[in-house]
């Protein structure tokens, strides 16, 4: 793996997981990005998508390696000359993730990448953890959340605020009624 570009390592103080990077496939990687309409099935090295931030179509290329002995995950995006990087940092107790580019790096791109890091870093996050909590939010990302195109979970984000927005307002009602109606 070639590591000798400048690349600029955040810390996400989470601890290293040698099995997540071992573990980790395409189509997940893929569907991390938060901008990419992908099909419902495709191929995991080729395949085309449609990207919301950048506003066009991409034939994507993805490839990624792992380095268990040096501990560094790679991941290539072509045709943008994007790499995604994550490696080891303080013996294990800590992980570091950063992003490059082959090319010259354009603004729109770099902000583009950042979306995925961030995306790739809560992911991440959720296989840190132990406990029930996060086993069902493992589930619920792998299976509901990650399906699902950007439209949809937008939807669906919606949908979750306004039905809590609902039973705040039902509980208002409610408290309301009794505090002043049934004491009365």
């Amino acid at each position: 793996m070639d590591t000798q570009q400048k690349i600029n390592w955040h810390k996400i103080n989470l601890p290293w997981i040698n099995r997540f990077w071992e573990d980790l496939n395409l189509h997940n990687l893929a569907r991390l990005n938060p901008h990419w309409y992908l099909p419902k099935k495709f191929e995991t090295k080729s395949f085309e998508v449609e990207d919301a931030f950048l506003k066009k179509n991409l034939k994507i290329s993805l490839e990624q390696k792992f380095n268990p002995q040096d501990k560094i995950w790679q991941a290539k995006i072509e045709p943008l000359g994007l790499s995604l990087w994550a490696r080891e940092a303080d013996a294990g107790n800590n992980t570091e993730i950063a992003y490059s580019f082959s090319e010259p790096e354009d603004e729109n791109l770099s902000k583009w990448a950042l979306y995925w890091l961030t995306s790739l870093r809560e992911y991440y996050r959720l296989y840190t953890g132990k406990g029930i909590n996060k086993t069902i939010w493992r589930f619920i990302m792998n299976k509901i959340w990650l399906p699902m195109n950007p439209t949809q979970r937008k939807i669906s984000l919606f949908i979750f605020k306004f039905t809590f927005v609902e039973m705040v307002l039902i509980a208002a009602i409610l408290i309301g009624y009794f505090v002043y109606i049934k004491n009365k």
